[in-house]
């Protein structure tokens, strides 16, 4: 598993279990046990739920994530 080592985990919402970028470069919080599977269209998707369901992520800051990196190997569970 991939990950970025520079996520500040004080800055997550209580419900985060996961961080992740998607393929447009934007960051989020991830409010479900997150695989690396779990994307649709290029975003992160929780099981059941459809790309356009906001509150199973919230907006999160990049902490350094290069956006010319493989978003797909952004996802960060939380410690």
């Amino acid at each position: 598993m991939s990950g970025h080592d520079q996520v500040d985990w004080n800055q997550a919402p209580e419900q985060a279990k996961a961080w992740a970028v998607d393929s447009q470069g934007q960051a989020h919080w991830l409010h479900w046990d997150a695989r690396h599977d779990h994307f649709d269209d290029g975003a992160w998707v929780q099981p059941g739920l459809t790309n356009n369901v906001q509150y199973a992520k919230t907006p999160a800051q990049l902490f350094g994530w290069d956006p010319n990196h493989a978003w797909r190997e952004s996802l960060t569970l939380r410690p």
